[in-house]
């Protein structure tokens, strides 16, 4: 695509046109991909504590390894209730689930994780750190439309994106020095009432999401 082709769409997003016509009039230049429809799916979202004062304490190259033996695992505890990690971002990871009882399984995926992880790395990684840093995750769990996309480039091969699940991991943010699992209202209703009522929750707290007014709940961690 000639260089000026290319400046004409891009000023035409900056310019006072509607903003999707000028997305669609972008990417009319590119050649597009099949892009999936969304498809509704529960998200969770696995965060790793501390990540940042580890890797400081353990050095690059043994938090690498540390994160490799972590989240093995938890790919093995998403896949045995039907979820797949679809993306990582270096200390975390973006779990999906779908089907029937999407919400269920991600919960039951995300206490697997909060119980065994905790429980078989803990003991080890305190006495390497003499005990100043907790092997602990906060999670958040959304549910909501889900896709792909595909970013290609002159070097390498696709690369594929994934809008829509990345609330369970602002809800994981928003829980600062929790480190228990978060629920959004949504993905929440759709628990089975054998789960809402078998564990305690919080009343909902509201929060502030890309400028959506969110409701969550949080389940401490067990």
């Amino acid at each position: 695509m000639a260089l000026g082709h290319f400046n004409d769409s891009l000023g035409a997003i900056m310019s006072g046109r509607t903003l999707r016509h000028s997305v669609s009039q972008f990417l009319s230049a590119f050649p597009q991909p099949v892009r999936p429809d969304p498809i509704p799916t529960a998200s969770a979202y696995i965060d790793l504590r501390q990540s940042t004062d580890l890797t400081s304490m353990l050095g690059v190259q043994v938090m690498r390894d540390l994160l490799q033996i972590i989240f093995s695992p938890v790919a093995l505890l998403a896949e045995a209730e039907g979820g797949k990690i679809y993306d990582m971002h270096g200390d975390g990871a973006l779990v999906a689930f779908r089907g029937d009882n999407r919400v269920d399984r991600a919960f039951a995926t995300a206490m697997m994780v909060q119980r065994s992880i905790v429980a078989d790395f803990q003991p080890g990684l305190a006495s390497a750190t003499c005990g100043q840093i907790k092997l602990r995750f906060r999670i958040g769990i959304d549910d909501g439309p889900m896709c792909s996309g595909i970013v290609t480039d002159l070097s390498g091969p696709a690369r594929t994106f994934w809008v829509g699940g990345n609330i369970g991991n602002k809800i994981s943010q928003a829980m600062e020095p929790s480190m228990g699992i978060a629920v959004s209202q949504r993905a929440f209703d759709l628990l089975s009432p054998e789960i809402r009522e078998k564990n305690i929750w919080s009343d909902p707290v509201e929060i502030l999401i890309g400028g959506e007014s969110l409701l969550i709940r949080t389940c401490p961690q067990p």
